[in-house]
């Protein structure tokens, strides 16, 4: 007997061929099933973005802002913060750094991606 919670999987059903099963609420039971495919394990990094370069600034902050456009003053607020800490941020080179770290670890067999919400590479 195997035990899923369906509101994690709700397309697991699909993927055995079940004898029996029944839905319980939350639980699918399936008894004597045979799995008629594998999953594939893999780990996806995510984060904010930040842009690359000072001149990436007023592209990134439309996507931060849903597509509207920054004003200029914010743009210069921006870009002044981001030379207090250098000129860029750090999260894309630490996330990228971590996705690393994982593929050492995890071996080829498990993939690891980074994708990040606002800024390349997307999510």
């Amino acid at each position: 007997m195997v035990i899923l919670r369906t509101k994690i999987q709700p397309s697991i059903r699909h993927a055995f061929k079940v004898a029996a099963w029944v839905h319980t609420g939350s639980v699918l039971v399936i008894v004597g099933s045979t799995l008629l495919r594998t999953y594939m394990t893999g780990v996806l990094l995510m984060a904010h973005g930040t842009p690359a370069s000072m001149d990436d600034m007023p592209e990134y902050l439309r996507l931060v802002r849903g597509g509207r456009p920054p004003s200029p003053e914010l743009v210069a607020e921006m870009r002044h913060n981001y030379e207090a800490i250098g000129g860029c941020s750090p999260l894309t080179r630490l996330t990228l750094a971590q996705a690393d770290a994982l593929r050492l670890r995890l071996g080829p067999g498990v993939p690891v991606a980074v994708g990040m919400r606002n800024w390349k590479p997307f999510i």
